[in-house]
């Protein structure tokens, strides 16, 4: 039976990629005859500032449960700034957590509901308001979807060719966060959703994160982009090797641990120099790759037992794992590739779609 399985992006390029995902997923549902669409075990969630989805031209846009606005539908920086001291004031356990890097309020201009505008602390703090609520139920909801998700799985792994017992135990799920390292919303709340998906259900013990690097952009890279990169890889690092976090959620299991449990890096380059193109080429092969995750049960046991049983051993092996002191950290960083053969079935259909479809008018239809 193919795995449960919960992906979150953080932020506009996050989001974007796991839409990418949930796209490619659909659509070989699609092919192979499954009826009802993406399985409430497979759960494609996206956190933003923002109140609406980026580029909703580009990829379809996730489900309104699916989507959700960290900003609470606030505006100006101070007004959450000031419901986060309500929250966790001077006199709480969680203060001291929030002391040295919160912006002050009177300092920030940045609308809210157009961004974070390249700042990780006021995406990080944005982010905390929201967290304590909405976004720790929405994680819940999706740990227990996969939880009872097996019966399900089961239809679609058979209707996927991949064999399945009736009444067999569901498989822990596969839980993936993504997110740019370079800009405010996203690189200012992942590592605070690693450590939530931690926190709330003990399946989230081995949660994922993967980073897109600052060179998927096809507008160049600005000082600000430079120091949320510097800022977000030594936070990760911290986190992963020093295993002790901010303590900001109450967790639900015994020894929830902190940072990701497997690190990924991804970039517009490969190591041999091939070049994806562009930013949209980029979240497009993500897409399809992380795909073969969720769809393809070879692909995904390899990433599972690699994240969870061989991760510590092997991360230190692959080409960009940094382990600074062998006998002190494990190899923190590593990559993935993927490469497919197809006769051309979805592009096709995305080229007929776009060009031949009377429901769109000129101006919004893409080249396949």
């Amino acid at each position: 039976m193919l795995r449960p399985v919960i992906m979150i992006g953080c932020g506009g390029s996050g989001s974007k990629a796991v839409r990418y995902v949930r796209d490619a997923v659909e659509r070989k549902l699609r092919h192979a005859g499954v009826k009802g669409g993406i399985p409430d075990a497979w759960s494609f969630i996206g956190l933003d500032t923002l109140t609406v989805q980026e580029d909703a031209t580009e990829i379809p846009t996730l489900p309104a449960t699916d989507f959700l606005s960290v900003s609470l539908g606030l505006n100006k920086y101070s007004d959450v700034h000031d419901g986060l001291m309500v929250e966790r004031p001077v006199t709480s356990s969680t203060y001291p957590s929030l002391v040295g890097w919160r912006p002050n309020p009177g300092d920030v201009n940045v609308p809210l509901l157009d961004g974070a505008g390249k700042f990780r602390a006021v995406g990080r703090l944005v982010g905390l308001l929201a967290s304590t609520n909405e976004l720790q139920k929405r994680i819940g909801r999706a740990f227990m979807a996969a939880k009872s998700g097996g019966p399900e799985l089961g239809r679609i792994s058979e209707a996927l060719g991949v064999p399945s017992s009736l009444g067999s135990a569901t498989p822990s799920p596969l839980v993936v966060i993504c997110a740019s390292v370079a800009g405010g919303t996203g690189a200012g709340i992942a590592l605070d959703v690693v450590d939530m998906v931690r926190r709330v259900d003990d399946l989230g013990g081995f949660p994922v994160l993967v980073l897109f690097t600052a060179d998927i952009f096809d507008f160049g890279v600005d000082d600000a982009m430079a120091a949320n990169s510097l800022g977000l890889v030594s936070e990760t690092m911290a986190s992963y090797w020093g295993k002790q976090g901010d303590n900001f959620f109450p967790s639900l299991v015994p020894e929830p641990g902190s940072g990701p449990h497997a690190l990924f890096f991804v970039g517009r380059h490969s190591l041999k120099g091939g070049d994806l193109g562009d930013t949209v080429s980029v979240y497009r092969a993500v897409g399809e790759a992380m795909s073969t995750w969720v769809t393809e049960p070879r692909v995904q046991e390899q990433i599972h037992n690699f994240i969870t049983v061989n991760w510590a051993s092997q991360a230190k092996n692959r080409m960009g794992g940094y382990p600074f002191g062998v006998e002190y950290q494990p190899g923190a960083v590593s990559s993935f590739g993927a490469a497919t053969v197809s006769m051309g079935r979805d592009r096709f259909e995305r080229w007929a779609t776009d060009l031949l479809s009377p429901r769109d008018p000129p101006t919004t239809r893409r080249r396949a």
